[in-house]
C-alpha cells in the first residue's frame, strides 16, 4: 500500500480512478483487482503478459508491486525534472 500511496502522491488522479474502480469490484476478487490496478499503470505489453500469465495470486501480487515500485521511481524522477 506504501507504494500505491507513493504513486497517488505523484500522479493524484491515479487515486481517483482506483477509487472508482474499488467501488465497482469485488474485495473478494484480488486477481481482478491485480489486473485493474495494472492496466490504471499502463504496464508496458510484456510486463502485463508477465502479469496475466501468472495464476499465483501471491507471485502476482508481488510482480505488480514491484511493477508500482518501479513506476513511482520512474514517476519521481520524471517530475524532478520538470
Amino acid at each position: 500500500m506504501t507504494s500505491l500511496k507513493e504513486i497517488f502522491k505523484v500522479n493524484p488522479i491515479l487515486q481517483e480512478e482506483l477509487k472508482l474502480l474499488m467501488s465497482q469490484v469485488s474485495y473478494d476478487r484480488p486477481g481482478i483487482l491485480i489486473d485493474l490496478i495494472s492496466s490504471m499503470l499502463k504496464t508496458e505489453g510484456k510486463e502485463l503478459q508477465t502479469l496475466l500469465e501468472e495464476f499465483d495470486l501471491e507471485h502476482r501480487f508481488e510482480k505488480i508491486i514491484n511493477y508500482v515500485k518501479k513506476r513511482v521511481r520512474n514517476l519521481t524522477i520524471t517530475n524532478e525534472n520538470i
